[in-house]
């Protein structure tokens, strides 16, 4: 496989990418569809080459919340296949692309064999905490419109389509953002009305790119600037898609 867009997968040498994906296979990523179940024994790791899955955690009474994205900076279930070997936590696909889906067992046998993959694996350990820690301090402290545009923003960057059209639903916003779907509404309206977005149903569509760069937070360049520091990347956007 010759230039991977994921990180870990980039890091490695030749000839440890061709052991590491002996049997495995490249997965799309669907839109709201669950690859990752809670409680469950994990089999196997997904390794984003574009798009993202999110890590949701639940409580008892339904309630749901974003504790972490995966995109291709890293890979979903990665630290708990290297751990416990349990996925305490739900991962479903909010930006559509593909991941290469790969045996639990064949990421701990080249955990053990291989100094590349483990400072690879730590760095985007370190980068996913720092995003994170962001993402609770963006929570707690900043207006909901400047965090949905710093969401869909984050999305749309990492989608496979790259066309400045989101599959998304009142529902998955509520949940991503921790608020209620009357605040999803008010919002999404709000940055309607500003020419930032529009909306169809079931779809999110980049209408001000410059726009969403001014709404969203400045946690939007702090993860930026940490990717940049840790990773050693920095993803071409916005140009993309003005």
């Amino acid at each position: 496989m010759s230039n991977p867009q994921n990180f870990i997968l980039a890091s490695l040498s030749e000839a440890e990418r061709s052991v590491l994906l002996a049997d495995a296979a490249q997965f799309p990523l669907k839109f709201n569809e669950t690859v990752l179940e809670p409680e469950e024994p994990v089999t196997h790791v997904y390794f984003p080459e574009s798009g993202v899955i999110s890590i949701i955690t639940e409580a008892a009474n339904g309630e749901a919340a974003e504790g972490g994205v995966t995109g291709s900076e890293g890979a979903a279930a990665l630290p708990e296949a290297l751990g416990s070997e349990i996925m305490r936590s739900r991962g479903v696909v909010q930006a559509e692309g593909t991941a290469w889906r790969v045996k639990a067992s064949a990421c701990r046998a080249l955990f053990d064999a291989s100094e590349r993959f483990r400072r690879a694996t730590a760095k985007a350990a370190e980068f996913q905490t720092v995003e994170a820690r962001q993402s609770l301090l963006c929570r707690s402290y900043h207006p909901v419109d400047q965090r949905l545009a710093r969401w869909i923003l984050e999305m749309a960057e990492r989608d496979n389509a790259r066309s400045g059209t989101l599959p998304m639903t009142q529902e998955i916003l509520s949940v991503m953002l921790a608020v209620q779907r009357t605040t999803v509404t008010a919002a999404v309206s709000r940055l309607r009305k500003a020419g930032l977005i529009s909306n169809l149903r079931g779809r999110i569509v980049l209408a001000d790119v410059e726009g969403l760069e001014k709404a969203a937070c400045g946690c939007r360049a702090a993860v930026r600037d940490a990717e940049a520091a840790i990773l050693g990347r920095k993803r071409p956007w916005p140009s993309r898609l003005s």
